[in-house]
């Protein structure tokens, strides 16, 4: 038996009973605008605020879709989930259920022989609440199997019956440039909440105005992105820096300033490279 009254008014109970059950469905909405529904929620109000990309999360994104290029692969595939229509509302919660979903989406590639190559972002918005965007790699003889996983993954994930939780996008370019450019377009749409703003060195190291920010400088429309208590920026394991240099990535040779920084240059090196290896490995009579 519990020893408490289920009655018990909101602003009548201590910090230890705030969270047990209500009979009364007021007082209970009450206690969830003032303090959140959960001891999770209620911890995440204290957590520290991220209100941006931060530097690092861009460039190492960007270093991970470069080396993605390298390898001959590209990001076709566009994905939204909206978490928090869905039902899940704070971060900790959310994180849980992502890093879960892309370890299942990790054996699927697997499965179907298939790099796992992708990265998600994570935004607030009036309209989705907190939801992601993310680029992944997905061949066009997997891309139906892939479909049909996502879409059973998701649903199971969402507790309210949000028709608008999922929304993929392939696409069906042919062409590798044509392809690359709409990875990098999709890229750039999804780092819209990088910091903006330059330090004195950077300003000095790359000649920019005090006009001048970093989203102007790295080829983004700046737009704030919310509230988000989990890291905004993940990359699959494929892409982190052990499986480049498991890779033989030559990182010393990546560019990121400058014309190429969202052209297919990262691409054709890497074309270029298989072939002189291949010659190498071809006997000479």
């Amino acid at each position: 038996m519990l020893d408490f009254d289920e009655a018990k008014p909101f602003s009548d109970r201590s910090e230890d009973e705030v969270f047990l059950p209500y009979s009364d469905s007021h007082q209970r909405a009450m206690r969830d605008a003032i303090v959140g529904y959960c001891p999770a929620a209620y911890d995440e109000q204290f957590q520290p605020e991220s209100r941006s990309i931060t530097r690092m999360q861009f460039w190492t994104a960007h270093q991970g879709v470069a080396f993605a290029n390298y390898r001959g692969r590209i990001l076709n595939v566009q994905v939204t989930v909206a978490w928090d229509r869905m039902g899940h509302r704070y971060g900790q919660e959310v994180d849980g259920a992502h890093r879960r979903m892309m370890q299942a989406q990790r054996k699927f590639m697997r499965r179907h022989l298939v790099p796992n190559y992708n990265y998600t972002v994570f935004e607030r918005s009036e309209t989705f609440g907190l939801h992601s965007h993310s680029g992944a790699h997905v061949p066009d003889a997997v891309y139906p199997q892939y479909r049909r996983w996502l879409d059973r993954y998701v649903k199971r994930l969402d507790r309210v019956g949000f028709q608008r939780r999922l929304h993929v996008r392939r696409r069906r370019e042919t062409a590798p440039a044509r392809a690359i450019e709409e990875q990098w377009r999709w890229f750039r749409y999804c780092m819209k909440g990088v910091d903006p703003t330059l330090s004195a060195h950077e300003r000095d190291v790359f000649g920019l105005t005090p006009t001048d920010t970093f989203a102007s400088f790295s080829g983004l429309k700046h737009r704030y992105s919310g509230i988000v208590t989990l890291p905004r920026v993940r990359l699959s394991q494929d892409m982190l820096r052990k499986a480049r240099r498991e890779a033989g990535y030559p990182e010393h040779y990546y560019l990121v300033e400058g014309e190429h920084r969202y052209d297919d240059f990262e691409y054709r090196r890497g074309e270029a490279d298989r072939l002189t290896e291949m010659l190498r490995c071809s006997p000479i009579y």
